[in-house]
């Protein structure tokens, strides 16, 4: 394999790069440039005011991927549709779904913020924690631990 084919795809970051310093920003963790709210989308502003009101801040994985507005509104637009609720899956159901598959994954910043999203769901904290804890632990009902 030749050294260029090894090389990162960066084709279009360099119109997005604000930043120039080696190390990821404090503040995201990121390694990316993140654009200024303002400088977004009006779509996607409103996705940021939305999260600001419903959780108290903007999550940072939003803010990080917002350097590629046309991805982060794909992606976002195909997780509400994943986590939409239907006659089959409630909502706290989808986000059982989501902790365990976190948990599964190793992804800590994923298991937080479903774990969080979960209890909020379930109105039941407790129990919301004890299913992102260890689902098989949590003296689920039959449904609850088929689901997850």
């Amino acid at each position: 394999m030749s050294d260029t084919a090894r090389q990162p795809n960066t084709a279009g970051l360099a119109d997005t790069a604000r930043r120039t310093d080696t190390a990821p920003r404090i503040d995201t963790g990121s390694w990316f440039p993140v654009p200024d709210e303002h400088e977004l989308p009006p779509g996607l502003q409103g996705l940021f005011a939305k999260a600001r009101e419903r959780l108290g801040f903007v999550p940072n994985v939003f803010r990080v991927y917002s350097f590629r507005p046309e991805r982060l509104s794909a992606s976002f637009a195909h997780f509400r549709q994943l986590h939409e609720p239907s006659e089959h899956l409630s909502a706290a159901e989808r986000e059982m779904i989501a902790v365990v598959v976190s948990s599964a994954n190793g992804c800590l910043y994923c298991l937080v913020a479903h774990g969080a999203a979960l209890r909020d769901e379930l109105g039941d904290p407790v129990l919301g924690e004890r299913i992102s804890y260890d689902w098989r632990r949590a003296d689920l009902d039959p449904r609850r631990s088929a689901v997850c």
